[in-house]
This record gives C-alpha cells, sequence and structure tokens, in this order.
C-alpha cells in the first residue's frame, strides 16, 4: 500500500504479466540551448584556470595551516563575486568532536619528512626517496616528529613482517596492491614499526604517469580519514611505483636502512567552512556544495571555483533580465569533504529539509581529458526532490551533444560522502556530477596540466544551466513542469515492470517493486509543492496510480 497527500492506493492484487509496455512519448518543457549558450558566454576560462591554480597550490601542503589560507582564498574569492554576505566559520578540529557521527579530525602542521637510503644491497639512483619539501605527498598526513630530529631506521617489507621478522622500530614497505590504511597500519604499529611505506596510489597510473606520488588519504587505524585524539604516533611516506619496487627488492635481499626524518605535529586547532548566501523570493534554499583541503588540481579546486563562476553568472543572467528572480535561495557551502559537511549540516540545524530544497555536490569534474565524460547521480530516494526531474529534462536534451557531454545517468543515484546527506534524518536531497575518467585519481599527476580551459568552461556553463532553471523555478510554468514529470514517472512505470518480466519475481515481490517505484515518482511530483501548491500535481499523481493499476488484476 501507498499512501500520499491525494489518497490512498492499495494494491492488493497479483500481477499480470504482459509483454505490452506502453511508453508515453514527451518532450521536454526545458528551453536550456540559450541559458546555456549566455552561460557559456560569460565564462572567462583563463581566470577561471587562473584561480583553481592559485587555490590549488595554497593546498598542496596538505596541512592545517594551508587550509586556512585556502579558505580565505575562496572567502576572498566569494567576495569579488559580489557576495559580500560571505563568511568563514570555524569548526574544531581537536580529534574528538562529533558532527552527526564523524569524528572531526586533529590539526596537523609538517616543513620537514625525509627518507634517505643509508644502507643497500641495491643502488638507489637517487638516495633521498622521499622528501616533502620536494613534493608535500611523500609524506603522509598525521605523521609526527622524530623526538631526536633524525633516526636510522631498517625498512622490511610486509611479506617479512607477517613472515616474524623483527619489526620493532622498522618502517614497513607495504605491498603494491596493499591499501595504506587501518588494517596494514594496526598492524605494524601493534608489532612494534613506526610507520609504513607506500605506493599503492601510484597503481592507477602506471602507465600514463608512472612518477606519480600517491596522495595517502585515511591512513589511520580505525574507518576514519584522519587522524583523531588517541591515535598512535606514525611516520608513513608515499614514493613513485618504481622505488616501490625498488625497495621491496632491496629489503628482500639483504639489510636495507635509512635516515629518517620528521617534524610534523598534531595538535587541537580549527577546520575553516565558507558559506555564503543569495536571497531568492523563497527562504527556502539550495546548496551549491564543493568541498576544499584535497590537494589536487581536480580534487578539488575545480569544484570551489566552478560553484563561484555559477553563482556569478546567474546573478549577471539575473540582473541582464534573461533569467526571472531566484525563487529560491542559493547557498554555497565549501568545507572539508564529509566531515565539514556534517558540521555544516548540524550548523544549520541538523535536519534540513524544512530549510533546504536539495543540493548539489561538485566533486571532481575532472575537467582535464579531450573524451571526457560526465556521470551524473540524481539525488537518491531517500528523501524526495523535485529537482531530479528537471535533471532528467535537462540530460534528455543534451543527450549526444559534444557540448556538455554526458555518459550516463543514475536515476536511482546512491548513498555515499559526497550525497549522505540526503539520508532522511538530514533531509538535503544531493545530486552530484562527476568526470568518468580516474587515471589520475589521488596522486600527483593531478595538477594543472590535466586541466582544459574550454572543458572546464563548457561544465561550469552546462551544470549552471540546470541550477539556474532548478532554483528560478515559479507557479507560471509548473503546471507544464509537472507534466512532464509525470510523463517520466510513467516511463519509469513501464520500465520497471519490464524488469519484473525479466527477472521473473514472485507475484509478492513484483507487487513491492512496483509500488515501490510508484512510491517514488509519486513522491517526488509531491515535492513539486515547494514550488508552488498547483492542482496538476495532484492530477499528476492520479495518472500514475491508475497508470500502476494497469500493470496489476
Amino acid at each position: 500500500m501507498y499512501t500520499c497527500s491525494s489518497g490512498v492506493l492499495a494494491l492488493k492484487v497479483r500481477l499480470r504479466f504482459s509483454n505490452q509496455i506502453h511508453f508515453t512519448k514527451f518532450y521536454t518543457m526545458l528551453k536550456t540551448n540559450e541559458l546555456f549558450a549566455k552561460l557559456l558566454s560569460y565564462v572567462d576560462g583563463n581566470r577561471l584556470y587562473n584561480e583553481v591554480e592559485n587555490l590549488w597550490r595554497r593546498e598542496l601542503p596538505q596541512t592545517s595551516t594551508a587550509h586556512l589560507e585556502a579558505a580565505e582564498y575562496a572567502l576572498e574569492l566569494l567576495h569579488e563575486a559580489g557576495l559580500e554576505n560571505a563568511e568563514l566559520i570555524s569548526f574544531p578540529a581537536d580529534g574528538k568532536t562529533v558532527y552527526q557521527d564523524k569524528c572531526m579530525p586533529l590539526a596537523w602542521d609538517a616543513t620537514i619528512g625525509k627518507l634517505t637510503i643509508q644502507k643497500s644491497p641495491l643502488s638507489f639512483a637517487e638516495p633521498v626517496i622521499a622528501d616533502y619539501q620536494r613534493h608535500p605527498f611523500h609524506l603522509v598526513k598525521g605523521s609526527v616528529a622524530i623526538p631526536e630530529g633524525k633516526r636510522l631506521v631498517k625498512i622490511i617489507t610486509e611479506t617479512q613482517m607477517i613472515a616474524g621478522e623483527e619489526t620493532d622500530g622498522a618502517l614497513v614497505v607495504c605491498a603494491a596492491n596493499t591499501v595504506p590504511r587501518a588494517a596494514i597500519l594496526k598492524t605494524a604499529l601493534d608489532l612494534g614499526a613506526i610507520g609504513l611505506i607506500s605506493d599503492y596510489y601510484a597503481q592507477s597510473c602506471r602507465v600514463q604517469a608512472p612518477e606519480a606520488i600517491g596522495w595517502i588519504n585515511g591512513c589511520t587505524e580505525a574507518m576514519n580519514w584522519h587522524v583523531i585524539e588517541g591515535d598512535r604516533p606514525f611516520v608513513c611516506f608515499s614514493v613513485t611505483a618504481g622505488v616501490g619496487e625498488r625497495l621491496r627488492q632491496a629489503a628482500e635481499l639483504g639489510e636495507l636502512t635509512a635516515w629518517l626524518e620528521c617534524d610534523g605535529r598534531r595538535y587541537r586547532g580549527s577546520s575553516p567552512g565558507i558559506t555564503a548566501l543569495i536571497p531568492g523570493r523563497k527562504k527556502k534554499e539550495f546548496w551549491l556544495m564543493a568541498h576544499l583541503y584535497e590537494p589536487l588540481s581536480d580534487d578539488n579546486s575545480t569544484g570551489v571555483v566552478a560553484a563561484i563562476e555559477m553563482v556569478r553568472n546567474i546573478k549577471k543572467l539575473i540582473a541582464d533580465g534573461d533569467l526571472p528572480e531566484l525563487e529560491f535561495s542559493l547557498r554555497l557551502v565549501f568545507a572539508a569533504e564529509m566531515y565539514g559537511f556534517a558540521a555544516f549540516a548540524e550548523h544549520f540545524g541538523g535536519n534540513l529539509r524544512e530549510q533546504a530544497i536539495g543540493a548539489i555536490n561538485l566533486d571532481s569534474l575532472m575537467a582535464g581529458n579531450p573524451k571526457q565524460r560526465l556521470h551524473v547521480y540524481a539525488a537518491a530516494p531517500g528523501t524526495p526532490f523535485f529537482g531530479n526531474a528537471l535533471l532528467e529534462m535537462f540530460l534528455d536534451q543534451w543527450k549526444d551533444k559534444d557540448a556538455f557531454p554526458v555518459a550516463k545517468f543514475m536515476e536511482n543515484g546512491w548513498y555515499g560522502d559526497d550525497t549522505m546527506l540526503t539520508d532522511r534524518t538530514v533531509g538535503l536531497p544531493t545530486a552530484w556530477f562527476i568526470g568518468h575518467e580516474k587515471m589520475y585519481w589521488h596522486n600527483s599527476a593531478l595538477t594543472m596540466q590535466v586541466i582544459d580551459r574550454e572543458i572546464f568552461a563548457r561544465i561550469c556553463a552546462g551544470i549552471g544551466t540546470w541550477i539556474a532553471a532548478l532554483v528560478t523555478l515559479n507557479k507560471a510554468n509548473l503546471a507544464q513542469i509537472v507534466r512532464q514529470a509525470a510523463a517520466y514517472g510513467l516511463s519509469h512505470l513501464a520500465r520497471e515492470y519490464r524488469n519484473i518480466l525479466q527477472k521473473k519475481l514472485s507475484a509478492d515481490e513484483a507487487v513491492e517493486q512496483l509500488l515501490y517505484r510508484l512510491q517514488r515518482d509519486c513522491e517526488r511530483l509531491e515535492d513539486f509543492r515547494n514550488v508552488a501548491a498547483e492542482p496538476e500535481i495532484e492530477r499528476q499523481i492520479g495518472v500514475l496510480q491508475a497508470a500502476a493499476q494497469k500493470y496489476l488484476v
């Protein structure tokens, strides 16, 4: 049984299995071509490129000091874009404060992290195999200082450690396919090692960039991404795939030692978050979210800069009379990935359903591959969102067009770190656009060289088009949009029925599955009431209910 505000639909009957699936023919009501062209004409690719580079270089040291500099720069960009109410909000980085179920990290700073081969059965072309000053990714975030400043350490392999070789005071070289996270770190520390050496993330680009250094995120004893209060001290390094393999070979052949230097420190500090609001006719907000503090050009300096650019240009469209006034307020939210967004959610009340209609997360646009195609995740159905209907219409209109290329649309959405606020306990349905190509994910090859100005400009204009249509939707064109959304709902029911036939489900399972699909589309239509109390909403819910009845007898 599915209950909605328009009444109760009770389907306590058996499925009629039929091969006749009727699709409703429809055409999108969204006129996006002109809007996209306008937005694209506003984008200055060279300026955006420079802004991304400026932000990326501030984040590259991966320290808390660098985080503050990056946040202050993002705040500066917002002020330059005319968002005078933009503000910096400091959240604790004390390793113990919890927002939702996420424990905030300890603050961390470092200037020295160096590993120099002292003795080896194999020669190394460059004895200094890791150096924070050469590249910050060589030193894993959270690493702590050596009390004496410099220490001679033995290096052994993960295989040797498991075989029972003396581990006390040693650095353990992980196997090439070992993720440098809780399992291996905890085991090594339990056996007396002082830390790890890893080349794991270089695996993702051995062919394209064999000299890349992995940016290791989440090297902790538990499942959290960051070191928290009570975590044991360690010193961990990230090296190239070639160096990692050489270390494993040398350690297996004989005695391998190195001089270790590190001045890293963990401390109780703060994690800055940035937010700004553009008021609309309604107080309810749409959030543009992009995370700071990942020191990679396209993960996620592009996301922060893109969000600011989209808002800047939407404001210009309104000022030029090419777009109606905002129906909903626009809020930008920049913070640490997942942890900072959890902090902001609680800062604004915890459950955001009555405050916001939805959000988009701009994480990893991957704006550098000429063959790039975006994957688009609709907001998952945990919290209904009328914006999903507009998203389907928008993507259909741009299907197979190179101007805004999309590889795949996941209408079911997903629940993950980028879309976690969709959960009903928080109530912020979140869509996500992400680049399809991930060859440079989380490693030093992800520099400004992979950013293509033209591709980045098109992505800004394309996503900005959907956002502009969403936040300016008003009663004047609502009835047409609702009818269009219902047409998509009919196609969803037909597709679900076809899937049921293919899976050969039992009658009870089939009814449950079809009713769930009906519920999702009815709830999506109901969510249009955020725009206005349009009678067409009630009528089109009835259309979907009647269609569902035809699949059951």
